[in-house]
């Protein structure tokens, strides 16, 4: 047998002609819902009457910022959490009653209690009055100072990197995946003749001499299918190529990573021209001095026996080091040996 009562409280739910009083309920569970939201959320909310004094400062904010609401009193938000710098800024905002501005987005800093600084993405709303004029401010924020250090550091690190690129005494290149030069240092210019202008854009071959430039094109594209072995992480030397259309030897440092845009390379490269025309020349003067040490050796040279001077092809005398120094790029030295010292100046040697 059905319930009578149960019977009844199932019609007088069905039967539209049966009048149905509002649910406080609904109403209460309503509100603890929204509590629980607002207290649950790492979403910061905060509500600002007219004269930007909070109203609502939920858990999240009272744990970013250290405050409670408690702490505002009849203060507006500005004098407790805006830096001293952002104050006047935010206070003729309040001022402004324009709704039309609403809704809004901004990133502001607050000062917590602890005296750091938050960085905070915003996104703020208004309720009216029956006037149509701002009745309450409702900002929603998330708190982003750690994208926003991390972002810093990024920044200041590519800072540091270009302030070192543009000073460091090698050429250092940068390119990109598609082959062209992006990057271009002021000693990059000096080493090959071009400005900045004329090459970024510019294929990276530009810069090879043609009978390397197959060579290259085959190892970079090893390096786009993925194989960092062809960097090799020893400098090697190679030729490059001058505006003027010459060849010069390098130091060729290579470096290459991947990145959002793709494949990134970097060159970085020392002019060996110098170095290259010291070693022939060091080289000239060591044959020379074989030469010529192999002719007085094979030769027959008459020397005198007192003062040791030698006679030339020409009958003429000279001494030895002035002979030798004819016949070659050396120049020698004079001094005393230690028997000399003691034979010939021995007050000095017993010194």
């Amino acid at each position: 047998m059905v319930n009578q009562a149960s019977a009844r409280e199932t019609r007088n739910m069905t039967d539209p002609s049966t009048p149905q009083q509002p649910s406080c309920l609904d109403e209460q569970l309503k509100s603890r819902v929204a509590d629980a939201l607002l207290a649950q959320t790492e979403v910061l909310v905060i509500v600002l009457d007219r004269k930007g004094n909070p109203i609502l400062f939920n858990p999240a904010c009272e744990r970013l910022s250290g405050y409670t609401l408690d702490d505002f009193s009849t203060r507006p938000f500005w004098d407790v959490l805006l830096p001293e710098d952002d104050v006047d800024a935010v206070r003729k905002i309040y001022e402004d009653s324009n709704a039309d501005r609403y809704p809004n987005q901004k990133v502001t800093n607050w000062i917590t209690k602890s005296g750091s600084q938050a960085v905070i993405a915003w996104s703020h709303s208004v309720i009216l009055d029956g006037d149509g004029g701002i009745e309450l401010r409702i900002g929603m924020g998330v708190d982003i100072t750690e994208r926003f250090r991390a972002a810093e550091r990024v920044a200041n690190s590519e800072a540091q990197l270009e302030s070192l690129r543009r000073s460091a005494g090698d050429a250092i290149v940068g390119g990109s995946s598609d082959g062209n030069i992006n990057s271009w240092n002021r000693a990059a210019a000096h080493l090959f003749g071009y400005a900045q202008e004329e090459v970024i854009g510019r294929p990276i071959t530009m810069l090879i001499p043609d009978s390397l430039r197959n060579r290259h094109l085959n190892a970079f594209g090893s390096l786009l299918s993925g194989n960092a072995a062809q960097i090799t992480p020893k400098p090697i030397e190679v030729s490059a190529l001058h505006k003027d259309g010459r060849e010069f030897p390098v130091q060729l440092s290579l470096g290459c990573w991947a990145s959002g845009d793709g494949l990134s390379l970097v060159a970085i490269m020392r002019d060996l021209s110098d170095a290259k025309a010291a070693e022939a020349r060091q080289a000239e003067l060591q044959a020379q001095l074989e030469k010529t040490l192999t002719k007085v050796i094979a030769g027959f040279i008459p020397i005198c026996s007192h003062c040791k001077s030698i006679r030339d092809e020409g009958d003429n005398w000279a001494p030895l080091e002035e002979f030798i120094h004819e016949r070659s790029d050396v120049t020698l030295s004079h001094g005393i040996c230690p028997s000399c010292l003691k034979a010939h100046y021995p007050d000095w040697a017993e010194d």
